[in-house]
């Protein structure tokens, strides 16, 4: 076999190795941890993790036992994603909102993205996973 012959066969190989990776149906653990908390009895904490779209894949409500929360999603395909989160103070499980649609409540999202007189786009909040991912999100209260 010459050198070209070789070099075509490694190069093929090592396409087929990719395909087949990519074609594994490897999926990936994403953790959350949420900061800056208030706890109180009844508090709870809604979160979500989002496509690249916007739609939402899984949502969980977790008792807030402290100032610091992790929160495990199940286990996701390579992508985009990302993550938005609230904490409920009131118990009325909605995030409540005062003049002017400002959040009375603490909100925060992956990449700790910040919106101006809006919720933050959802460019800014998407984050690749390639691998087992930890997000850390620090809540904003305003």
């Amino acid at each position: 076999m010459n050198l070209n012959t070789l070099l075509l066969i490694g190069l093929v190989h090592a396409g087929c190795i990719t395909v087949l990776k990519a074609q594994d149906g490897t999926r990936h653990p994403i953790r959350a941890v949420v900061v800056g908390l208030r706890p109180a009895p009844g508090n709870m904490l809604y979160i979500g993790l989002m496509d690249e779209q916007g739609a939402q894949l899984e949502g969980k409500r977790v008792e807030i036992t402290g100032e610091q929360l992790e929160v495990e999603f199940a286990p996701i395909p390579s992508g985009r994603y990302a993550i938005r989160t609230y904490q409920d103070e009131n118990g009325n499980g909605q995030l409540d909102f005062g003049l002017f649609k400002i959040p009375k409540e603490g909100v925060g999202c992956s990449n700790n993205a910040k919106g101006f007189m809006s919720a933050p786009a959802l460019k800014d909040m998407l984050f690749e996973v390639n691998g087992p991912k930890a997000i850390g999100i620090a809540l904003t209260y305003y």
